[in-house]
């Protein structure tokens, strides 16, 4: 459960009641001393200090209670409706050993780099996360404005990096939505670069909540439908290739699970980049979609009302003392 006090340095004024309230109810009983020892016995001072002290004690309470209303408790969660602002984006980068194919300059994994380093480039100050993807996924760098240490991830990206073999994407999009904080009141986008080759899970199934939480899907095919040879033991002394082709249609029918403004594009298509960030960018200046997010709930009125109730309570309970006094 978060816990914690918006303005916890206000906390020092009701902690300040209670050496002033020890003042009072020392000083008042000297008072009363003087006044004995003046002479007045048929003054019941006993009564009175009762009366005092209880109010002196609930009026300290009632002040430490507003003080602890000012500095703005806060504790549990609840989903409230708030307004899109802006954008945030996580990118998923297939490094399976598909990605390795030679059928587009330089391999799938430069190319899908480049440009997803080129997207971040254009999205200057849009938060930005990275999930890296082979038999498991990874979120590599999480959402940050910062371009210097994404671009680093980026470049970072290998088969390598992920010793599981195979490819599941639908893992991957799962750790992407991990990725978007439950209060973040944007719009989210999960930029899928991959060629569509995967071992396991459903990428399908996995596309198709998307929507329901407020995600939009754009999808980028890595490759080509010719395709290349690659050698699926790499590294290993073995030999066994195989061809690997962009498995576009996998790809399209996740965009379409996922509903709403997905969309799927060529990544090799001249304009493709700038589809993708028209979309993001027109999401965050067109009309903006209410969406549920979890926030912190404010719990000062329980502690405003406890103040109030203890300064009624020194009032009467003091004021019926008194009286009897």
């Amino acid at each position: 459960m978060n816990a914690y006090f918006e303005s916890p340095g206000v906390l020092v004024l009701a902690f300040a009641a209670i050496p002033a309230a020890v003042y009072v109810i020392i000083r008042f009983r000297r008072v009363r001393e003087q006044l004995f020892s003046a002479g007045q016995r048929g003054w019941q001072g006993s009564r009175v200090t009762e009366a005092i002290s209880i109010r002196t004690v609930f009026f300290t309470l009632s002040w430490m209670l507003v003080c602890t209303a000012a500095a703005g408790p806060r504790w549990g969660t609840r989903l409230e409706p708030v307004r899109e602002q802006g954008a945030a984006v996580v990118f998923v980068l297939d490094v399976s050993r598909s990605m390795t194919a030679e059928d587009l300059p330089g391999n799938r994994l430069e190319f899908a780099v480049q440009y997803a380093s080129r997207l971040a480039d254009e999205l200057s100050g849009i938060p930005c996360a990275l999930v890296v993807f082979k038999g498991t996924a990874q979120l590599l760098i999480p959402l940050t404005t910062d371009r210097r240490s994404l671009q680093d991830g980026f470049r970072a990206a290998s088969p390598g990096m992920i010793s599981a073999p195979g490819s599941v994407p639908a893992g991957a999009i799962s750790t992407a939505v991990k990725a978007f904080p439950p209060s973040l009141a944007v719009s989210r986008y999960i930029v899928l670069l991959s060629d569509g080759e995967q071992t396991q899970g459903s990428l399908v199934e996995a596309a198709s909540g998307l929507h329901a939480g407020g995600i939009t899907l754009l999808a980028a095919g890595v490759g080509t439908v010719s395709g290349a040879e690659i050698n699926a033991f790499a590294g290993s002394g073995n030999v066994k290739t195989h061809q690997s082709r962009l498995d576009s249609i996998l790809l399209e029918d996740a965009v379409r699970a996922a509903g709403g403004e997905s969309r799927y594009v060529l990544a090799a298509n001249p304009g493709s980049a700038v589809e993708i960030l028209e979309r993001i960018t027109s999401g965050m200046g067109g009309t903006k979609n209410t969406v549920y997010a979890s926030r912190t709930v404010k719990r000062y009125p329980i502690f405003l009302a406890g103040a109030i109730m203890a300064f009624c309570a020194a009032l009467v309970a003091g004021g019926v003392s008194w009286k009897r006094s």
